[in-house]
C-alpha cells in the first residue's frame, strides 16, 4: 500500500466524527437563581452555589435541584436535542463518524444551556418550588 492510502485510512478513522470534533462531548450550562447563593445540585451531586457554571456530558439528560434556607426547593430537567453537526458525517465521516458521535454524546445538545430559577419563599402560598425561566 502506498503512503497516501495509509494517510487516507488514518484520516477517515480519526477525523470522521464531525460533532465530536466541532462541539465536543460535554457542554457548559450556566445556572442562576434569585436569590443568589442557593445550593445547586446536578444529578444529586453538589456543584456549587448560584450563579454557577457546570460542565456536563451530553450523552444523558440531567436533573437540577436548587435549595436555599427559607425557600422551597426547586427542580428541573435538562433535556437533549440533536446536534446538527452530526449531519456532517454524511459528507465526511459516514457510518463510523456517526457511531463515534453517538457513543461520545457529541450527537446531542443539552437544552436549555442557561437556566434562571426564581425561588419562592417557604409558606408563600405558591405551592411550587420556584419559577423556572429558561
Amino acid at each position: 500500500m502506498k503512503l497516501t492510502t495509509y494517510f487516507f485510512i488514518f484520516a477517515l478513522i480519526f477525523c470522521a466524527s464531525c460533532a465530536t470534533i466541532v462541539t465536543g462531548s460535554s457542554q457548559t450550562i450556566y445556572i442562576q437563581t434569585e436569590p443568589k447563593g442557593a445550593d445547586v445540585m446536578v444529578g444529586g451531586r453538589p456543584v456549587g452555589k448560584s450563579p454557577v457554571s457546570v460542565t456536563l456530558p451530553r450523552n444523558q439528560d440531567h436533573s437540577i435541584t436548587v435549595q436555599k434556607e427559607g425557600y422551597a426547593t426547586a427542580h428541573m430537567m435538562l433535556g437533549r436535542t440533536l446536534n446538527g453537526w452530526i449531519f456532517g458525517n454524511i459528507f465526511f465521516g459516514g457510518f463510523l463518524g456517526a457511531v463515534v458521535d453517538l457513543v461520545t454524546g457529541a450527537a446531542w445538545w443539552i437544552t436549555p444551556d442557561s437556566v434562571f430559577i426564581k425561588l419562592q419563599p417557604k409558606g408563600g402560598g405558591s405551592g411550587g418550588g420556584g419559577e423556572i425561566v429558561k
